[in-house]
């Protein structure tokens, strides 16, 4: 006698290891969660950085010049410290961490549009059959395709090829703190830490929703 058999069918559904393997590639796992959290987190600031920045990300300070963080016994306004201009290094990676978030955004949202507009024509035939068909593809494609234009826009920035002062980004915070990496650590090291927790949770993120839209997955289980 199976397992099938023993149980009425009334609980016969609870039994079905499809079903149970489909909801599990659902659930997010702790670790996603916490990716999640982290992606909120950067949202958040992004948004509401010029009101959470305690300066201005172009105000300097002479006299603060390579300060060390509040916690290495720095001024206390100064939570991160201050770079070689007397730039409050907390400010400057808001600011940083909204430019970088934007130009992500634009390059996703650019390249998603024009990519799936050129493909498959007349208009009303891909609204109303092909886009929901793909909708769950795009939408991972997006999540793929997000971090690698962070690190691009890092890339170039850290180059001086992409954003320029007295503008600022993450790639260009962490290449102003290249020079002064032996002696002043804490300019850089900031900027390095959110671009590898940020590109890092995208990454995850992306993975689990593939995961959760694919019925493939559950199928062959």
């Amino acid at each position: 006698m199976s397992a099938l058999d023993a149980h009425p069918p009334a609980r016969r559904w609870f039994f079905r290891p499809g079903r149970r393997t489909a909801k599990a590639h659902q659930r997010p796992s702790l670790l996603v969660m916490i990716c999640l959290l982290w992606l909120a987190l950067v949202v958040f600031t992004a948004i509401f950085s010029g009101l959470l920045a305690p300066f201005g990300y172009t105000e300097q300070s002479l006299l603060n010049r390579l300060k060390p963080p509040a916690f290495l016994g720095g001024p206390s306004d100064h939570l991160l410290g201050a770079d070689g201009l007397g730039r409050d290094v907390l400010s400057r990676l808001f600011f940083a961490l909204r430019t970088s978030i934007l130009v992500a955004l634009l390059g996703t949202g650019i390249g998603a549009a024009t990519g799936t507009f050129l493909g498959v024509h007349p208009v009303r035939i891909y609204l109303r059959h092909v886009l929901p068909n793909i909708a769950g593809v795009l939408v991972v494609q997006l999540t793929l395709n997000f971090p690698e234009i962070i690190l691009l826009e890092t890339s170039l920035s850290f180059l001086g090829l992409g954003i320029q002062p007295p503008e600022t980004s993450l790639g260009l915070a962490l290449g102003e703190g290249r020079n002064y990496i032996a002696t002043a650590w804490w300019i850089g090291l900031p900027a390095g830490v959110v671009i590898f927790l940020t590109t890092l949770s995208i990454s995850l993120v992306g993975d689990w929703v593939r995961d959760a839209l694919d019925p493939s997955l559950a199928q062959s289980e």
